[in-house]
């Protein structure tokens, strides 16, 4: 039995943070599937990605989001005994979930990390073809193929939990 692969509904608050688990949630079931050509796995999540950038104005990094990378970058491994890196995936940075072929998860976290703000200070082009396929169906021909090193540098923010901590009941002995 097939799945229609999209955007799921919105159930959280805030345009931006809610599509972002969105698309946590888009990736999950989109790694999960049995795609034959991990070339094809690239080319069709590249459209969905193109209407997320329209959504947010924000800068897709081979499957990872600028604004949302702290998070983004915690991506896991569903079942690492199945997990594969490819040919065709071996030009993928290995910090994104595109470089591996096979189901990734978003751990849940009992908290929110934010507002910050997210800077590279490292080159990364987000114009990024593999094997001739275009990442976001931009017509270059840039390929990763020596190692980038990356600084991520994050100014602001801070760590909220999600719910309130649960604290313990203090009954008063009868007087």
């Amino acid at each position: 039995m097939s799945r229609p692969v999209g955007m799921p509904p919105d159930t959280s608050g805030g345009l931006c943070g809610g599509l972002y688990k969105k698309w946590e949630m888009l990736v999950e079931d989109y790694t999960s599937r049995q795609l034959t050509q991990p070339a094809d796995r690239l080319a069709a999540i590249a459209g969905l990605a193109e209407k997320q950038c329209g959504r947010t104005g924000d800068h897709y990094l081979m499957g990872l989001w600028r604004s949302n990378l702290i998070n983004d970058l915690l991506w896991c491994v569903r079942d690492p005994a199945k997990s594969s890196r490819t040919a065709e995936l071996s030009l993928a940075p290995s910090w994104s979930w595109v470089a591996v072929n096979s189901a990734i998860y978003f751990p849940r976290r009992p908290y929110t990390l934010g507002p910050f703000e997210t800077r590279l200070e490292s080159p990364v082009d987000t114009n990024i073809s593999i094997n001739g396929v275009e990442v976001l169906g931009t017509t270059s021909s840039n390929q990763f193929t020596d190692p980038v090193p990356i600084r991520i540098h994050m100014e602001g923010g801070q760590a909220a939990p999600r719910s309130a901590w649960p604290t313990p009941i203090r009954r008063q002995p009868p007087p």
